[in-house]
């Protein structure tokens, strides 16, 4: 859901272009998420899978299957499984990725949280306003996000896009 935002219903705001015909712009979305879905999300799993780098943890306690220690969990999984196969750069390359996917997160939701505030209200003083405490709560929400444990951003995550949708 974080990656392609199917079903979540926020696509239409980043949507906003020139076209000779609506159609055109809708097509292109909606093959967008099947672009993420089938080819990058796939892709990623496979890797995971073909290169057994993951975990299966038994809701009981424990785990059903244990390929990498027990601290390793999320990411981590997609990292050891590009690092199995490129050892020098694997690490990097998907540090690097998911920090781009981050910021490029972090933005997308700015600007659909601003297009949202530009039809709520009626005087500019009333937008300028609520913009301004949007980009307060977005430096805060990043801050609160590096700094905290990952099952709390996740979980703050997840509460942000459940209010959003």
């Amino acid at each position: 859901m974080y990656s392609n935002e199917a079903g979540q219903g926020t696509a239409p705001h980043a949507a906003a272009a020139e076209v000779s015909h609506p159609i055109k712009q809708g097509l292109v979305q909606g093959f967008s998420v099947y672009v993420d879905t089938m080819f990058v999300c796939t892709a990623t799993a496979l890797m995971i899978l073909f290169t057994g780098q993951y975990n299966v943890e038994n809701p009981a306690d424990g785990f059903i299957v244990q390929h990498l220690p027990a601290t390793e969990m999320g990411p981590a999984f997609t990292q050891q499984a590009v690092s199995h196969h490129f050892p020098t750069i694997g690490n990097a390359f998907v540090a690097l990725a998911l920090a781009f996917f981050a910021f490029t997160t972090i933005m997308a939701y700015y600007y659909i949280a601003e297009t949202n505030i530009s039809f709520v209200g009626q005087k500019k003083q009333h937008k300028t306003l609520l913009i301004w405490i949007l980009r307060l709560l977005i430096l805060v929400s990043t801050y609160v996000g590096c700094t905290s444990t990952a099952k709390s951003a996740w979980a703050l995550g997840d509460i942000g896009v459940g209010l959003m949708a």
